[in-house]
């Protein structure tokens, strides 16, 4: 909770705030905490989601199986935590985090490091509950923007695909789930990473990006 009107922090503890446009309610981050943090002082830091928590899977494996048994549906899981570039940058703020993937590349892999590691264990007790009875799993870490990639093919290689890897490794081993990867804008030059990182589906297919005719 937060005490101003119009704002809230999520359980990461990024500020958020509603913005008004046109009737249409929008949310923008207000505040990124680690902004200024240091690698010694991501271990201290009190907003880490807790992935051991049961409550976060209470009624999951029974839910998926009842959808699983009594409806015709393919069913997509949507983990709770299901991104690793996007959540730094929330977490780091947009220019420090893209401008630290060449400048200061320990941080960011530190960074990426706590949150792929609450990622899979999250993941791991998600898909012990519900693996059996869906079809896709979705991850979403937009990397483009609208006239080209956020980062270099390279940059990606290097600084992302190895944690988007493992943890699309693991759900193939926990699940016969395809892996769906949600990313706005131009990827057409990731697109042969992102398959060899274990992408099936790409969502979407921006046609309003460059490169990204159908």
């Amino acid at each position: 909770p937060c005490s101003e009107p119009g704002y809230f922090y999520d359980e990461w503890g990024v500020k958020w705030k509603e913005v008004e446009v046109n009737g249409i309610i929008y949310r923008e981050v207000a505040e990124s905490p680690l902004e200024h943090a240091t690698i010694a002082e991501l271990d201290d830091y009190p907003w880490w989601p807790d992935p051991l928590d049961p409550n976060r899977y209470a009624g999951l494996g029974e839910y998926a199986r009842q959808l699983f048994n009594h409806t015709d549906y393919a069913l997509v899981g949507c983990p709770a935590f299901n991104s690793v570039w996007e959540r730094s940058y929330l977490l780091c703020g947009f220019s420090r985090t893209l401008e630290s993937l060449v400048t200061d590349p320990d941080f960011v892999h530190a960074v990426f490091r706590k949150i792929t590691d609450i990622t899979t264990i999250s993941l791991a007790r998600y898909l012990d509950q519900v693996g059996p009875y869906i079809q896709l799993v979705k991850i979403g870490d937009d990397l483009g923007g609208q006239d080209n990639c956020l980062m270099s093919p390279a940059t990606y290689r290097r600084m992302v695909q190895p944690y988007h890897q493992e943890i699309f490794s693991l759900i193939k081993q926990r699940s016969e789930a395809r892996v769906f990867l949600h990313t706005c804008g131009a990827v057409a030059k990731l697109l042969g990473d992102l398959i060899e990182a274990g992408v099936e589906i790409l969502n979407p297919v921006q046609v309003s990006a460059k490169g990204m005719e159908t």
